[in-house]
């Protein structure tokens, strides 16, 4: 007779007690909303000439030369925005303005866009695929209308494109993921602080140069106001330049705050949309702000050549001397042509464009200032490690700690010091702990040593990391005592 089938309600339960038991030990992802930004575009219509006044205005506001073949559309009740930017079929032989509606019924002066075919991805690359012309977005806070003012010749096919904040629902993971192996010697606001979008990029192998750029954007915003900012650019670049991520590698705010932009670029050569013809072996560095008849702050300046510095340190470049560049092709040096640069060169110096504005002016002091930082920023390339333990028992010690070479494979040797007398071991035995923390590097970064007979009295153990490539020296990892009776 067959065998009668299990209780199914009963077998059931015992599934579900089971799973709920295992639940705890199962680390699980919550879901939580963040802010966020996103950007939509639509045609610019039902333009009309502009006033005598207004064109007088326009002048007066921007300081352009405004010609009698102004038009200008309109949109006094658009949902609140936070940026604004226009896309052209071409680029405009006339300026771009625009000036915006707050909720209050008040309308800013003019502002002039900067419109620049020469930001953004390589030619031919894939992330470059095929768009118009778009200007630079202007950040504006927090506005409900708007008009722009274009010459008669740019208004077919003209786009008027708008970012506003909302929520996203994200994934958090509830183990963190692991910082770089080797920690800049500086703050940096990861992307996770501004709640940037996902995104994917590519990487090469090394970087030979830094570009310098401005964002083209507000000089009068808070620090609160940063993280706003980037997401706005990045779904400004993404969402109506059809970009993979923010454009700039990192971003500099104008009160000396360095931040991430494009992901990956912290550890690795990061390809980015800034210079187009140049983004391949550069690190585009961008001060937010707009420095057309304006000056940046000098902790702006000071934490651009930081960053220049630590970035082109990691690929021996110094940003005191000068490279030869073969361009990918930019409006003003045609592709295959190789051209001599210093190594921390304007957006001007490779493509037809005012950025950086009066940031260029600076840069004689910033490649200087990143260049001695440059030779400070050697002693990131000594080992790195500690003394974990000296354990005694009765009048034996053992030894405990790590090392690793920011950039050697090999093993490092370490040399401790024990009231005096040196001994010397190799960590290599197993550490997976280090190589939680410090990714990359291997499970086997421990050194151990065991020291017996021991006399009376206080025991001093020291531990050097020996250096075998770049750095300046061989480090102390830590030093610890111990009282023999």
């Amino acid at each position: 007779m067959p065998a009668p089938e299990p209780n199914t309600p009963l077998r059931k339960i015992v599934v579900a007690a089971a799973i709920a038991l295992l639940f705890p030990l199962v680390p699980l992802p919550s879901m939580d909303w963040v802010p966020a930004a996103s950007a939509s575009t639509a045609p610019l219509g039902g333009f009309r000439a502009a006033s005598p006044a207004a064109a007088a205005a326009m002048a007066a506001d921007t300081g352009s030369e405004v010609d009698r073949d102004r038009r200008v559309a309109a949109e006094v009740h658009a949902e609140p925005f936070a940026m604004i930017g226009v896309s052209l079929d071409e680029e405009p032989d006339e300026p771009v303005l625009v000036r915006l509606l707050d909720e209050d019924g008040a309308w800013s002066p003019w502002h002039e866009l900067e419109v620049d075919g020469d930001t953004g991805p390589d030619p031919g690359s894939a992330e470059a695929g095929s768009r118009s012309v778009t200007s630079e977005p202007l950040w504006v806070g927090d506005a409900v209308g708007y008009e722009v003012s274009l010459d008669e010749a740019d208004t077919p096919g003209a786009a008027v494109t708008l970012v506003s904040e909302g929520q996203r629902r994200v994934v958090t993971e509830s183990v963190p993921a692991a910082e770089a192996a080797t920690s800049p010697p500086f703050p940096i606001y990861r992307r996770s602080s501004w709640n940037a979008r996902p995104s994917s990029v590519s990487s090469t192998s090394s970087l030979r140069l830094a570009v310098v750029h401005h964002t083209a954007s507000t000089n009068s915003y808070s620090a609160s106001a940063v993280p706003s900012i980037l997401r706005s650019i990045q779904a400004y670049h993404m969402d109506a330049n059809g970009w993979s991520d923010i454009g700039y590698n990192f971003l500099v705010d104008r009160f000396g705050r360095i931040w991430e932009g494009r992901g990956g670029g912290i550890t690795n050569a990061v390809i980015g949309a800034h210079a187009a013809g140049f983004n391949t072996g550069s690190v585009g560095v961008s001060i937010i702000g707009n420095f057309v008849g304006a000056s940046p702050t000098a902790a702006s300046l000071e934490a651009t050549s930081r960053v220049v510095a630590w970035r082109l340190n990691a690929y021996r470049a110094d940003p005191g001397g000068r490279v030869e560049y073969t361009s990918g092709g930019s409006s003003s040096i045609p592709a295959g042509r190789v051209v001599n640069l210093p190594r921390v060169v304007g957006h001007r110096d490779v493509g037809s464009t005012s950025c950086p504005g009066s940031v260029y002016g600076s840069l004689g002091s910033v490649r200087n200032r990143a260049s001695a930082l440059y030779r400070s920023y050697e002693s990131l390339w000594n080992p790195q490690g500690r003394l974990d333990e000296v354990d005694l028992r009765d009048r034996r010690i053992t030894i405990r700690g790590w090392a690793k070479d920011p950039d050697s494979d090999a093993s490092v040797v370490v040399h401790l010091s024990v009231n005096g007398s040196w001994r010397v071991v190799t960590a290599n035995s197993l550490r997976p702990d280090v190589e939680a923390a410090h990714p990359g590097y291997g499970t086997h970064r421990g050194y151990t040593a065991v020291v017996d007979g021991l006399p009376d009295g206080r025991t001093e153990v020291c531990a050097y990391g020996v250096n075998q490539g770049r750095g300046t020296g061989n480090p102390l990892l830590g030093c610890r005592s111990v009282v023999v009776k």
